[in-house]
């Protein structure tokens, strides 16, 4: 079919453009290629503006990750030092629970002691080493349920160690309700004297 109206003369000749028709085809190829340009622009602006947003909104998570991390860092160094304050602290404890322990025994002995020495120093039996015993107390006291005889309240003289010889007085009072006995250490004289 195509070849048929290539062969006919005067269909060809039908088929001229004047320059008019050439302007208006100008003129509208123009305005397409116009149009594809403010279309590409458009695009080009929508892509830049799409790519400044995802670099503002990288740089914004990269931020945030950034304070999380330190934060973190931060958080795990406190963490660190709270639990070799914890350590310290529970060494320190335990250490003061054997301390609290060995002096509450070492109470109970000298209560104990101090116990089975009263009924004899009441009696008048024994008391320079009562009076010593009392004073090596952990408290250099002992509490009693009734008043003491008055007798205990001098000064006692006690062998020491050395083979010398201590003076402790015994001073007695009611506190809050109980009686309780003191000894206290005043003078202390070696053998060579």
């Amino acid at each position: 079919m195509a070849d048929r109206y290539a062969s006919d003369p005067q269909r060809s000749s039908s088929w001229t453009y004047t320059q008019s028709d050439v302007d208006t085809l100008r003129e509208q190829i123009e305005q397409d290629e116009a149009g594809k340009r403010r279309w590409l622009l458009l695009l080009l602006l929508l892509t830049a503006t799409a790519l400044v947003g995802a670099i503002i909104w990288l740089s914004t998570n990269f931020a945030l990750y950034s304070s999380s991390e330190s934060e973190k860092q931060r958080l795990a160094d406190e963490n660190a030092s709270l639990k070799a304050q914890l350590g310290k602290c529970q060494k320190e404890l335990a250490s003061y629970v054997d301390k609290e322990k060995k002096q509450e025994e070492a109470v109970a002995k000298a209560k104990e002691s101090v116990t089975r020495m009263l009924p004899g120093a009441l009696g008048g039996v024994n008391v320079p080493a009562f009076a010593r015993q009392v004073y090596e107390s952990p408290s250099s006291r002992v509490e009693m349920d009734s008043v003491p005889p008055s007798m205990l309240f001098k000064n006692w003289r006690a062998t020491n160690d050395t083979g010398g010889t201590d003076v402790y007085t015994l001073v007695g009072g009611n506190i809050g309700g109980k009686w309780v006995v003191y000894s206290n250490l005043i003078a202390r004289q070696s053998t060579s004297q």
